[in-house]
């Protein structure tokens, strides 16, 4: 097997191993290459992931489908059938290139899901690769830092007891302005 995965497609293959830790590290092979000089491409634009328990062929080979454009799938083939984005409209189709149920299980892809991605195109990362991001971010000190810095500097909260240095009053001075507004327009809606 080889690691020799574009940028984008091994951001794809890593968020599948980790999803689907059950295939194994994904990779490939001598041979999908065999068109390039060497009969290596310089970067992989295909992926396989081994495992032969077909519930689990199942569950990557939707979650795929399912993720097609974020990951920048072309096609993805497990257990003798085939999706393309080409052929999206037509589904899932059988997997004929060597027949009708082949007995060889790597020629029907009984025992590894085969994908293979765009050349042109990027890799976007998940809603929860990007909430992580955000969360590791607002949790580190320096960001808290900085926005209370920034808090402090900007003055934006009415300091009504005169120390500019402590943000929490600051904070409960706005409190108290708008705990007075809200008696002020309760008095006036009583009158």
């Amino acid at each position: 097997m080889s690691d020799m995965f574009a940028p984008e497609v091994r951001c794809a293959v890593d968020e599948i191993n980790r999803r689907f830790p059950e295939v194994g590290e994904g990779g490939t092979y001598p041979g999908h290459g065999a068109d390039e000089p060497g009969g290596l491409p310089s970067e992989f634009y295909a992926a396989d992931f081994w495992t032969t328990d077909k519930t689990v062929h199942d569950r990557v080979f939707r979650w795929i489908i399912d993720n097609a454009l974020r990951l920048n799938l072309k096609l993805v083939i497990s257990w003798e059938r085939i999706w393309s984005v080409e052929r999206a409209d037509e589904g899932v189709r059988p997997y004929l290139r060597y027949g009708l149920h082949p007995k060889d299980p790597y020629q029907g892809h009984r025992n590894h899901v085969h994908t293979e991605f765009e050349e042109k195109g990027f890799y976007m990362p998940s809603i929860d690769e990007i909430r992580k991001v955000i969360r590791d971010e607002l949790r580190s000190e320096s960001y808290l830092r900085s926005v209370g810095v920034a808090v402090g500097d900007a003055d934006v909260v009415p300091n009504v007891w005169g120390d500019p240095k402590n943000v929490n009053v600051r904070l409960k001075s706005a409190l108290v302005e708008i705990g007075n507004d809200a008696n002020a327009i309760r008095a006036k809606l009583q009158a």
